[in-house]
């Protein structure tokens, strides 16, 4: 967390232009849940001091995204997601009805493989939507999408904060 805060704190500098991805807040919680609402997402960001750094709207998606933060999508950002959900996910069906039929898995464990990657295909799509330069994030998932031009920079939170 220090790393993060590193970069929180450069934001509040004006020494990097610093984001949080949107669709973080419908990923699982801990507690193996989902946050009930937007504002809720909000109010964990400022108990951990992100509060003053700007929230990157996902695309749209009935049950996965909050209708008040979200973009309607079109033909370029449908195309943009799939290019990155095939990068990062290349044995993954992109719809989940097919992805619950060829998973192999219970529909339960299907679907929740499935939002999990929904949830991290849109995260990077934000990222490009809104031109930025440095995609932060531990997870190994977004290795694939590297090989994007579109991209920019996947780095760890660590050497992100070596990067100001």
């Amino acid at each position: 967390m220090r790393h993060v805060l590193a970069l929180r704190d450069a934001h509040r500098a004006g020494k990097a232009n610093v984001a949080i991805v949107g669709i973080s807040a419908s990923e699982k919680q801990t507690s193996g849940g989902y946050l009930a609402t937007f504002s809720a997402f909000q109010t964990e960001l400022e108990m951990l001091g992100l509060g003053c750094l700007e929230i990157l709207k996902p695309i749209g998606y009935w049950d996965i995204t909050y209708w008040d933060w979200c973009v309607g999508s079109d033909a370029n950002l449908l195309a943009l997601e799939q290019a990155i959900h095939s990068a990062m996910f290349p044995k993954s069906q992109f719809d989940l009805t097919d992805h619950i039929a060829k998973s192999g898995k219970t529909p339960s464990n299907a679907e929740v493989e499935w939002r999990n990657q929904k949830c991290d295909t849109l995260a990077l799509a934000s990222h490009v939507m809104n031109r930025r330069e440095v995609f932060v994030t531990r997870d190994l998932d977004f290795d694939g999408a590297r090989s994007l031009a579109s991209v920019g920079q996947i780095v760890v939170p660590s050497i992100a904060a070596t990067m100001i």
